[in-house]
């Protein structure tokens, strides 16, 4: 027993030694992939100029590789190695290279990742060596500082120390809402649009969302006229009931369909009328059903509103059933996806003049790189992934469009930059979490604020089914 005993020790020391022998080589191996010599010796010396380099907003960088010894040299094959792999990029021979020396240039963009690595593979006499370049790309803008300043509707919880400025349960009947969706009406003026609203002795349910809510109306508006938005989100009144002179009225109405409801998703002024773009749909009574989206309009600065159904209607499983809308340079720009939160963002655009000549719409062909009239299947996506709920504005200062939208897989509020909305697009970074903020979506930006550091912007709760103002810093990263 003793001698078998001796033998399976011997033999579990010898496999140990052959391991770790193994594993010296590999490691050695490893090594050589860094910056560092082969475990061969290379028959010339490769160098470059930096190996770290902080990517520039404007300008591209470059990195010099030099040979010492060029008759040797064979060529030289580029990798770029970032979260979707390695992948060869391009290759260099003899005829590239001037005085033993290769200059490789490259401007980063924002969908590049925040770090990522070249690697230069150098051949000579059948034999190869690396050498790495490790890039820190600080392209385009962040958000932070997140701070929630003020609620805007509802009633304040019990120990809640939110400022409630505008108490709409006592002034307007209105203890329950969602979205708020702010658009310039006019100078020093904005309208906030609301989507489902309650009245009642409204109290948050175990599950959220309207609960014991009464009094419903599918939409309700606020106008707002202060500027020093650090205050809060502060009413100077709302579109009152005729009849009722303490209760916001429904501006869209739901008709006929009390089971449907009518939504909006964007507003804007164009030469002094006020346009509202909404979705009808199904929200009781059985399964959910996509009915159309349209648009509303007031001549009057939003005081009464009038059906252009007959003249603009985007039928249920149209690409811009929810809509975000922009101005810039005589045009409307229009960021859609089809009614919900599963699906990708597409752009049309059209002049100001034509907001209700449906015929008159373009739309961004990511293939064609142009844009193209007639059926809104040509409109190609250019923000991928789950888009709900978004607002989009440009950033005068930094001359950048910002989006931000609700992403139901991140469950999170997101965001984008762009310098052309038909442009190249930043990946998505997250601004608000649904783990900070549970049950968060609908995320709308104040126009006011499109040419500082600061962001502000309404955000719902679905728990507590209201809204509540927000403020971001903007951080540009070059």
């Amino acid at each position: 027993m003793n001698t078998y005993n001796e033998l399976e020790n011997i033999m579990n020391r010898s496999i140990v030694r052959i391991l770790l022998t193994f594993l010296c080589l590999n490691l050695l191996i490893i090594s050589c992939d860094d910056n560092d010599i082969p475990i061969y010796e290379f028959p010339i010396t490769v160098t470059l100029s930096q190996h770290t380099i902080d990517a520039n907003l404007t300008n591209p960088f470059s990195v010099e590789i030099h040979l010492s010894d060029m008759d040797k040299f064979t060529k030289m094959e580029i990798y770029k190695q970032d979260r979707k792999g390695n992948s060869l990029i391009g290759t260099v021979d003899k005829t590239k290279f001037e005085n033993s020396t290769y200059t490789f240039s490259y401007r980063v963009t924002e969908k590049d990742d925040d770090t990522f690595s070249f690697s230069f593979k150098v051949f000579a006499d059948s034999k190869s060596t690396l050498r790495t370049l490790y890039v820190n790309n600080k392209y385009g803008l962040m958000l932070s500082n997140l701070t929630m300043l003020s609620r805007v509707t509802g009633k304040s919880l019990a120990n809640e120390t939110l400022p409630n400025i505008n108490t709409t349960h006592l002034l307007y009947e209105l203890s329950a809402t969602d979205l708020g969706i702010i658009w310039e009406i006019g100078p020093g003026k904005v309208g906030i649009f609301f989507g489902d609203s309650y009245g009642g002795n409204f109290v948050p349910g175990d599950n959220g969302g309207p609960n014991n809510g009464t009094d419903w109306r599918a939409n309700v508006l606020a106008f707002s006229e202060n500027k020093n938005l650090d205050d809060g989100l502060i009413f100077s009144g709302m579109a009152m009931d005729s009849l009722n002179s303490k209760r916001a009225r429904e501006i869209i109405p739901r008709w006929k369909y009390k089971s449907f409801t009518s939504i909006p998703t964007s507003a804007i002024e164009i030469q002094g009328v006020q346009y509202v773009h909404f979705m009808n749909w199904q929200v009781f009574g059985g399964e959910e059903y996509f009915n159309y989206s349209s648009i509303y309009k007031s001549t009057d600065k939003g005081l009464n509103w009038s059906s252009c159904e007959d003249l603009v209607k985007f039928p249920a499983n149209s690409l811009f059933g929810q809509i975000g809308y922009a101005k810039r340079d005589g045009y409307v720009y229009m960021i859609g996806t089809p009614i919900g939160r599963k699906n990708s963002a597409r752009l049309a655009r059209f002049l100001e003049k034509d907001i209700l000549n449906h015929n008159q719409y373009e739309y961004w062909n990511g293939i064609y790189k142009k844009w193209m009239t007639g059926s809104e299947s040509l409109a190609t996506v250019i923000l991928d992934g789950t888009v709900g709920e978004m607002s989009v504005m440009y950033l005068e200062k930094y001359q950048k469009w910002l989006i931000l939208y609700f992403d139901e897989q991140a469950y999170a509020i997101c965001y984008r930059t762009a310098s052309e909305l038909n442009g190249e697009w930043s990946k998505e970074r997250v601004l608000a979490s649904g783990n900070q903020y549970p049950q968060l979506y609908g995320s709308y930006m104040h126009p006011f604020a499109n040419n500082d550091d600061t962001i502000y912007f309404t955000m719902s709760l679905w728990w507590q089914y209201n809204v509540f103002f927000m403020r971001a810093n903007i951080v540009e990263l070059n």
